[in-house]
Parts: structure tokens; C-alpha cells; sequence
């Protein structure tokens, strides 16, 4: 009966060390898959930032146009 209790008991310390395991993977990818997306959308937001001065600097340079035409 003892033998028994041990078997079933190493059984489930293996299965806690597999689930100990599998969750420290898991933590370790969701950390890396953060860290990656948090880059990303700092890549992003610089991008939009580019792109919203690109914008005003081509309405500065239309406005100036039209008001030159507008004086000849």
C-alpha cells in the first residue's frame, strides 16, 4: 500500500513540475509577445507622428501656394 502511495504521489509531483514548467513557458512568451508589441506601437505612434508633421508641412505649403496665386 505504501509502494502504491508513493507511486501516485510521485505522480502527481511530476505532473506539478510539468504544470510549474508549462506556465513559466508561458509566462516567459506573454513577457516577450508584450515586449515585441509594445515596440511595435512605439514604432507606430513615431510613424503617426511623421506622417501628422508631413501632413501639416504639405497644408502650409498649399496654403502659401493659393495665397501666392491668389496675389498674381
Amino acid at each position: 500500500m505504501t509502494e502504491r502511495f508513493n507511486e501516485m504521489l510521485g505522480k502527481i509531483q511530476a505532473r506539478e513540475a510539468d504544470l510549474k514548467k508549462a506556465h513559466d513557458q508561458l509566462e516567459a512568451r506573454v513577457a516577450e509577445r508584450t515586449q515585441e508589441l509594445t515596440a511595435a506601437l512605439e514604432r507606430l505612434q513615431q510613424e503617426v507622428a511623421v506622417r501628422l508633421r508631413a501632413e501639416a508641412d504639405l497644408m502650409a505649403s498649399q496654403q502659401k501656394f493659393l495665397l501666392h496665386i491668389a496675389q498674381t
